[in-house]
């Protein structure tokens, strides 16, 4: 495993070390923890992957994938979703991706003309579409 790949297994073990059934080691020495969303939730997986020596958190609908500079970060982030005070948000203008970020839960985007907004959560609870077409 390349080094990025070995600290966030190491944080796997130390904070969620159930999830390590699920690990699994990729090519260029990359890991990937899948780890199944409560019933009912679009997100469907939480997934902690690296990439090339890069971190990133995922769900898995298209576009929802984010990069973080550190497994202190990681950590960060993984409690928020869970405790559902972070969800993916992806802008959509048609069928074209404009973004993907983490916003706080009740927090909403300006809504611009033809652009879609959709909120995804951990729960599914706090799941919307906001503006534009809906994806």
């Amino acid at each position: 495993m390349n080094r990025a790949a070995r600290k966030l297994r190491e944080f796997i073990a130390a904070k969620y070390p159930k999830w390590l059934d699920t690990a699994s080691v990729r090519e260029e020495g990359d890991i990937e923890v899948s780890v199944a969303a409560p019933a009912g939730s679009q997100a469907e997986h939480l997934v902690l992957f690296t990439d090339k020596g890069t971190l990133w958190i995922r769900f898995n609908p298209p576009y929802m994938c984010y990069s973080v500079e550190s497994v202190h970060e990681m950590s960060d982030i993984v409690g928020a979703i869970l405790r559902d005070e972070v969800c993916f948000m992806v802008a959509m203008k048609g069928s074209t991706w404009l973004e993907t970020t983490l916003v706080r839960n009740g927090q909403a985007p300006t809504a611009e003309a033809d652009v879609a907004y959709k909120v995804v959560s951990w729960t599914g609870k706090n799941d919307k579409v906001i503006g534009g077409t809906p994806l």
